[in-house]
């Protein structure tokens, strides 16, 4: 009874109730009950109120209306400055008694008075604890329509004492609710409201056409145009067989019927109410962050399984390797270039200038002669070792204490990600369902996982539809209705009932190929990757390099890999969730063990395409023209540097994307070759692309023999 075209209905007619000479006793309870649930509702029941005065009664109860309604108005307004308590029963009982002033001039029935007042004061009593519980104990569907049937059936009361054209004005309110209750909730209280309408109808005010109530409250159980088409045929053949029955009256059934067929989109309800949807759908969110954070602690025990038996004094050689690389490595003008010819080298060699007397790392001659930085790098680390001895383990509990940091800042990145989200407004999922049934689909099934603008996932189950009859209306109700236009996606079918997901439109998709090959003379490759599509509608690929060759380098890959794939099923942004496990390999103390990372992260929804390079190689993007845009890295592997770079780019229907180890790549010596190679095959599918640049890397000049990793992703506009 709270939406707005209901409001209107209920303040035009409400306000005849005047014409019983029981002044506004009815009014007042029902005015003050919808006014405290929202103030704003004055401007239904203010004009409209008026406007029918105007029609249906003398001038002079306009003006005492009005002057009602100041009073009232002001009496909220002290509302508002004062605890309400047992106050508002004394306002009720003071509106009444002006209310009989203003009207009659005195109390010249004052048995009339005394039990008008006391309807009008239980009234209020009973509407205003339905609404406390309603707010404060979640009232039940039984509280709920027993207070819309009582509402609608004094408006009709109150409207049948008005006859137009010699037809009762209560005739129609009656026939409308009718047609409300049985649409709404489907089950007994549209019953309930028909019968008792009929029988005050018919033994009251003598009006034999109300007979038809509760048929009408039957048929509109219904689904769809069924109830439009049954209500206007059974009325067209009682005009034929030429009753007793008043044509006007049957002409009437006829007209509110198509009235209620354009109305229902906005007036109907569900046979659950709002209250009930938005308490099971609170619940869920409460069990959905509850499983979030169940899920973040089973990510932290699996993260601190994988790191067993620390050494202390890595996290000394970890803070002078930061050091030395915001000292100089940040400021320089070939950090570029840099990073992208030696990537995980640098931390060795950095270590080794630290340590001061280790075994010289390969290519370290080769870094000395073309770093323009290097003879500050020796300087800082020669002055770094005398001041701390980087050989001998620390004995504190500084690395226990960063740990506790670390901790304390990741969880606080996930905190202020999950809350960050912005919630659909409920009542855009809550009228999409509504929609759905009004439709005539039977919805046996209807859960809300996620109700985010930009992110949603309704699972809605559907009987006696196969999935190709109702995808497309299901869409196009959840294109009018939702934040974002929806894709409707298929999820399994059970005893005739096919179950759908509901997402934000996919707008593309992702065909993919791979190939891994280990380098000459291991059996077991060090690179690993990861091609996945995850539920919130984004794909992920990554491609993670170990430190060294084999067995070793395969598990540090892999670790890497499974720590990726978990943090980012935590569902939050996928920089959030790299910040967070990037924090943990920086305070972690076990820093003779990592890997790079090269991850991607394809947005179906936005088409948005995001690049984490963290030691990783060069990646191409290759256009349907052939021209091949380089992605490449600029930051160190991961937990050595702090700060995580990411780049974003918006893909486009054919766009081919290549992303590979260091194997591959950097490694072949002739960049042109490889490039003109990557457009004469760039038509291909991924997978057959992904075999041949394979085979070329095998049979090209390659700088070192090194593991292969290679993923190909190509887009398709959906």
């Amino acid at each position: 009874m709270y939406k707005k075209i209901n409001m209107l209905i209920i303040a035009f007619f409400l306000i005849l109730s005047l014409n019983f000479d029981i002044g506004f006793s009815l009014y007042i309870p029902i005015l003050l009950y919808y006014l405290i649930r929202d103030i704003k509702n004055i401007y239904y029941f203010l004009p409209t109120s008026t406007i029918s005065l105007v029609i249906f009664t003398q001038f002079n109860y306009i003006i005492y209306y009005l002057i009602l309604m100041v009073v009232i108005l002001l009496i909220l307004w002290i509302m508002n400055k004062i605890s309400k308590g047992i106050y508002i029963y004394g306002f009720v009982i003071l509106l009444n008694v002006f209310s009989w002033v203003l009207l009659y001039h005195g109390f010249n029935n004052i048995i009339r008075f005394l039990i008008m007042l006391l309807i009008s004061v239980a009234l209020y009593f009973y509407l205003e604890k339905n609404l406390i519980a309603s707010l404060k104990y979640n009232s039940s569907l039984i509280n709920s329509a027993y207070t819309e049937i009582l509402i609608a059936f004094i408006t009709f009361i109150s409207a049948s004492k008005i006859y137009v054209f010699n037809l009762n004005l209560g005739f129609i309110v009656g026939v409308y609710f009718s047609m409300y209750f049985s649409a709404s909730y489907k089950n007994i209280y549209a019953s309930l409201y028909g019968i008792m309408t009929m029988c005050i109808g018919v033994f009251y005010f003598g009006i034999k056409e109300m007979l038809f109530l509760p048929f009408i409250a039957s048929i509109y159980y219904l689904p769809f145009v069924y109830p439009l088409v049954i209500a206007n045929i059974f009325s067209v053949l009682i005009i034929l067989a030429n009753t007793s029955f008043v044509d006007g009256y049957l002409i009437l059934i006829m007209a509110t019927s198509i009235i209620f067929e354009i109305l229902k989109p906005f007036v109907i309800k569900t046979n659950m109410t709002k209250e009930v949807i938005k308490d099971n759908f609170y619940d869920k969110t409460l069990d959905k962050v509850s499983n979030e954070v169940l899920s973040f602690a089973q990510f932290l025990d699996k993260f601190a399984q994988s790191f067993k038996t620390p050494q202390e004094y890595n996290e000394k050689i970890s803070d002078g390797i930061k050091i030395l690389v915001q000292s100089h490595c940040t400021k320089c003008p070939k950090q570029k270039e840099c990073f992208n010819e030696y990537r995980a080298n640098i931390y060795i060699f950095l270590r080794y200038l630290l340590l001061r007397g280790e075994k010289e790392p390969l290519t370290f001659k080769e870094f000395s002669r073309n770093c323009v930085k290097f003879k500050e790098l020796d300087y800082t680390t020669r002055k770094l070792s005398e001041q701390i001895d980087y050989k001998t383990p620390s004995r504190n509990n500084n690395a226990l204490i960063g740990q506790i940091l670390g901790v304390a800042g990741a969880l606080r990145k996930y905190a202020v990600d999950m809350v960050s989200k912005s919630e659909m407004d409920v009542n855009s999922w809550l009228e999409f369902k509504n929609r759905l049934q009004a439709y005539g689909f039977d919805i046996s099934y209807f859960n809300v996982v996620k109700a985010f603008e930009q992110d949603y996932l309704f699972e809605i189950g559907i009987k006696d539809y196969d999935f190709d009859g109702l995808k497309d209306q299901v869409k196009y109700i959840g294109d009018m209705l939702l934040p974002s236009r929806a894709s409707v996606t298929y999820d399994k079918t059970l005893e005739h009932t096919t179950y759908i997901k509901v997402i934000p439109e996919i707008k593309l998709d992702i065909l993919y190929g791979f190939g891994a090959l280990s380098s000459d003379g291991n059996n077991i490759c060090g690179d690993n990757y990861l091609i996945k599509e995850l539920s919130n509608g984004k794909f992920i690929s990554a491609i993670s390099d170990g430190m060294g060759k084999g067995y070793s380098a395969f598990c540090e890959s892999n670790m890497t890999l499974n720590l990726v794939e978990d943090v980012l099923a935590l569902d939050i942004d996928s920089s959030t969730a790299l910040e967070i496990l990037n924090s943990f390999y920086v305070i972690q103390d076990y820093l003779e063990r990592y890997a790079t990372l090269d991850l991607l992260e394809i947005n179906r929804y936005t088409l948005n395409a995001r690049f984490y390079k963290m030691g990783g190689t060069t990646s191409y993007i290759v256009k349907k023209s052939g021209l091949i845009e380089p992605i490449f890295n600029k930051n160190l592997p991961f937990g050595i540097d702090d700060a995580l770079e990411n780049y974003d780019y918006k893909v486009e229907d054919g766009d081919l994307i290549l992303m590979s180890s260091d194997g591959i790549f950097e490694n072949i010596e002739v960049k042109e070759s490889l490039e003109s190679f990557i457009r004469s095959i760039r038509h291909n599918a991924p997978q057959k692309i992904a075999y041949e640049l394979i085979n070329y890397a095998m049979n090209a000049h390659l700088k070192v023999k090194d593991d292969m990793t290679l993923i190909v992703l190509k887009i398709k506009y959906v």
